[in-house]
Order: C-alpha cells, then sequence, then structure tokens
C-alpha cells in the first residue's frame, strides 16, 4: 500500500516541474530571444534531485 502511494506522490510532484525546469532552460539559453539584463541577474533556480 505504501510503495504505490509514494510512486503516485512521487510522480505528482515531479510532472510540473519538468515543464518548469524545460522553460527555465529555453530562457538561461536565450533560445527564447535575449534576456534583460534584470532577468540574467535573477537568482537560479534551486536544483531538483533526480534519481
Amino acid at each position: 500500500m505504501e510503495a504505490p502511494f509514494l510512486r503516485l506522490i512521487s510522480h505528482e510532484l515531479r510532472t510540473p516541474l519538468t515543464g518548469m525546469r524545460g522553460y527555465r532552460d529555453l530562457l538561461a539559453d536565450e533560445r527564447a530571444g535575449p534576456l534583460t539584463d534584470r532577468q540574467r541577474h535573477m537568482p537560479p533556480a534551486p536544483v531538483v534531485w533526480q534519481p
């Protein structure tokens, strides 16, 4: 019972983070256009642990 629950919770938490990480990478690589000075000096996003 515990393992299926933990798998579900883990999936539900990782799913939105995957999309946010993708958009963060697009911005960081400036593929969506150049960053402004304010955007460039924002603190970095936290690193997400991946098994």
